[in-house]
């Protein structure tokens, strides 16, 4: 717990994501990140430490129904680790995404073609709002594309049926 405390570990993940959002105005920073890592942790441990001490007990019954639901988590870390790294994988290629498709839109003076469509009067803010909603509509886009992966990744098959099925509906409509 010390160690995950004074390595201001929810900061620097805080700074690497983008979140400034982990402190409150002039108040101490929140350590949920590190919290929630040393809950697991603790019940994890304590999870081991029945076992051990009902294999001294001789109590095998209850012990091989504990050692079964470790055994459970321990097959669904690397699944779950699999499932977050495409997920970051796709939150990365989603920002780069974004940032090209507004970077080629501003290139491209698109929003002074949608002058044209949009009010004669319209501002230099609402041309790039605009800009900045396509940009939005890219990043959004590749995200929802990679539930598919993520979920494949965690084996929730019944989540990924219909979502394959309204996936090919929608992008033959494309």
């Amino acid at each position: 717990r010390q160690i995950l405390m004074t390595g201001n570990f929810d900061q620097r993940i805080g700074k690497f994501l983008g979140l400034d959002a982990l402190t409150d105005d002039g108040e101490k920073p929140k350590r949920r990140i590190a919290q929630i890592i040393e809950i697991i942790l603790f019940w994890t441990l304590l999870l081991v430490f029945f076992i051990f001490a009902l294999e001294v007990l001789g109590d095998t019954t209850i012990s091989m129904v504990l050692q079964n639901i470790l055994t459970q988590m321990g097959m669904a870390v690397p699944k779950i680790l699999k499932a977050f790294l495409i997920l970051a994988g796709a939150w990365i290629l989603a920002l780069v995404a974004k940032y090209m498709a507004v970077k080629a839109m501003r290139r491209f003076r698109l929003g002074d073609k949608l002058e044209k469509v949009m009010d004669a009067e319209a501002t230099e803010k609402e041309k790039a709002d605009v800009i900045e909603s396509a940009g939005n509509f890219v990043f959004y886009f590749i995200i929802l594309l990679s539930l598919l992966p993520f979920l494949e990744a965690l084996e929730l098959n019944a989540l990924v049926d219909p979502l394959k099925a309204m996936f090919s509906k929608v992008l033959t409509l494309l």
